[in-house]
């Protein structure tokens, strides 16, 4: 139940802070400026995620429930002032007359038979999304890149642990080196003014993919086991 009732308030939190640099302004240098601040914290919030759990889990040790206890009201802690400043600092475009005018529209009470085909209506305009094919690649893009991630931080541990058989802190420590994450969230946000994002996909997947293959290498061939070879591959 707190597991679920967490994922509601993280996805109620999470789908408009995704979408704020679009409501906040239509220029694409500002909006990408945004997006690269808030890439820049979500960035900051994976290394912490596997950084603080890791020295917890080192000085209390693997079985102790206190790591885990003290782990969730930090992190309890960081959302609450993530999302406070969010709601202090940002703010939406200016309304147009257009805008005014449907709003004021839609503010007169609606029949339930009116509510039923808006229900409709917006099913439909979200499946029109996907007629844009550009919608279609970046859409696929997002969810493969997501959740190729989320898989990958879940099974890293299992992976170092049973298959190259190094220690759980080693493990820890090797998926805290997303900190590299902070200095080149920054440099992407200039890199996709400057040339366009494009390019910065190539980049991005040809290094990732050459990154796993080392990771595979090391598993087939022993003798590449050794922890300055993971620390460089992370």
């Amino acid at each position: 139940a707190v597991y679920l009732a967490f994922e509601i308030i993280a996805a109620m939190v999470l789908i408009p802070w995704e979408t704020l640099p679009s409501e906040m302004t239509k220029d694409f240098n500002q909006r990408t400026k945004l997006s690269t601040c808030r890439m820049f914290l979500s960035a900051s919030g994976t290394f912490l995620a596997t950084f603080i759990p890791g020295l917890l889990i080192g000085y209390f040790g693997e079985n102790s429930a206190h790591a885990y206890l003290i782990n969730g009201v930090i992190f309890a802690v960081l959302f609450m002032v993530c999302v406070f400043i969010s709601w202090k600092v940002t703010w939406e475009r200016e309304l147009t007359p257009e805008m005014l005018s449907r709003l004021e529209k839609n503010t007169r009470p609606q029949t339930a038979g009116e509510k039923l085909a808006a229900f409709g209506r917006l099913f439909k305009e979200y499946g029109s999304t996907l007629k844009i094919r550009a919608f279609r690649k970046h859409l696929a893009i997002y969810l493969l890149s997501f959740t190729g991630k989320d898989v990958y931080n879940t099974v890293f541990v299992f992976f170092c642990v049973y298959c190259l058989n190094v220690s759980s802190s080693l493990a820890g420590t090797l998926l805290s080196m997303s900190i590299v994450g902070l200095p080149v969230t920054l440099i992407a946000g200039i890199g996709i003014i400057r040339y366009g994002p494009s390019k910065l996909y190539v980049f991005a997947y040809s290094l990732m993919l050459l990154c796993l293959g080392g990771f595979f290498a090391v598993y087939q061939i022993p003798a590449l086991n050794t922890v300055a070879t993971l620390v460089i591959l992370a």
